[in-house]
């Protein structure tokens, strides 16, 4: 099942594409060559994730993902891949909607960013 740290959802959608390299690169008059300085490695990430189940219950995940801003977690998506070390720095707005569904009658989505550690 997709989770964030230890909150279930039905439905996480999204990559955490592997760190890269961060280069400075600097120009100085009188040198033929430019000077570079490695910054280290920095990987960002965006996930979507959905609950359905009843209004209340949709309200509490909400605010359950909302408190884990400022932690590392690891995120596991639809297809049961984890990704570890993921430091959540925004959880957007919760967009609760009536649904149809086995579940439950609302729809919770909020969308996750934050960076690779």
């Amino acid at each position: 099942m997709a989770s964030i740290g230890g909150v279930n959802c039905h439905i996480v959608r999204g990559d955490a594409p592997a760190k890269t390299a961060r280069l400075e690169v600097w120009d100085r008059p009188g040198v033929n060559s430019p000077g570079t300085q490695h910054l280290g490695q920095v990987g960002a990430f965006e996930f979507r994730a959905i609950l359905y189940d009843a209004y209340a219950d949709v309200r509490t995940w909400a605010l359950a993902i909302g408190a884990l801003v400022g932690t590392i977690q690891t995120i596991t998506n639809d297809w049961a891949q984890g990704f570890t070390g993921c430091l959540i720095t925004e959880a957007s707005t919760p967009k609760i909607t009536y649904s149809l569904s086995k579940y439950g009658n609302s729809r919770g989505e909020l969308v996750l960013r934050g960076r690779l550690i």
